[in-house]
């Protein structure tokens, strides 16, 4: 028979997947709305979600390496910082080539966030296997049916922006439930005996060099269609 305490747990992580998928969600309808506002052509509302998409495919298979070596509950924690960033930026932004390299970051943020809780839900030792995805998947897509409805809502009642601070809110929320929930220490402790772990410097490298390639790559091919159109900087 489970804890409470396990209870407890078993309930927080499927809470971190329902909100986590919330918060994607929330974006996902949001930032085309949002480029809209800005004055964003076709073409860049289609490049959102591409950028974010790249950076989630290419970094998934760097970040699901990782989180089998490293602390997961620090990379939980960090890719929801990352999340809270640049929701942050988000809310900051002024031009529409500025969603479409932040969507790079959130991108990355969720690649590290993925893994790393799809591992701990494999690994959950008071459910079947079975019966831990069947939540995971419950749990997500749950999610993906209310996330849109709130962005949605949120944009009609207070404005275009307002999801933003609300994806924060829901980041740190996160955080805290991973502090008070992660993984326990001695399992950590248990990876980090593979002798594989030695190579986990060339995978943070890889990871920040391809993060870092594929940003200059958007700087330098879109930029300068933001000032092709009567910007100060042109006169």
């Amino acid at each position: 028979m489970e804890s409470a305490g396990a209870r407890s747990n078993d309930r927080s992580l499927l809470f971190m997947i329902f909100s986590c998928e919330l918060m994607m969600d929330i974006l996902a309808i949001t930032l085309p709305i949002f480029a809209l506002s800005l004055s964003a052509s076709s073409f860049e509302i289609g490049l959102l979600a591409t950028a974010r998409a790249i950076a989630y495919g290419l970094f998934t298979f760097v970040s699901g390496n990782i989180s089998d070596k490293l602390d997961r509950k620090k990379m939980l924690i960090f890719s929801l910082l990352i999340s809270a960033m640049v929701s942050l930026v988000f809310l900051l932004t002024t031009r529409s080539f500025q969603l479409i390299v932040l969507s790079l970051f959130h991108g990355l943020g969720m690649a590290m966030f993925w893994p790393a809780m799809e591992a701990l839900i494999a690994e959950n030792p008071n459910q079947k296997i079975s019966q831990s995805v069947r939540n995971f998947n419950s749990s997500w897509a749950t999610a993906a049916m209310v996330g849109p409805l709130m962005g949605g809502s949120l944009i009609t009642l207070l404005g275009v922006r307002s999801p933003f601070p609300v994806v924060i809110a829901i980041a740190i929320i996160n955080v805290s439930l991973i502090i008070r929930y992660g993984p326990r220490e001695d399992r950590i402790r248990e990876r980090s005996m593979d002798p594989t772990t030695e190579r986990m410097p060339e995978s943070i490298i890889s990871l920040v060099f391809l993060m870092g390639a594929l940003t200059s790559i958007f700087f330098v091919i879109f930029q300068p269609l933001e000032f092709s159109e009567a910007s100060p900087l042109s006169k």
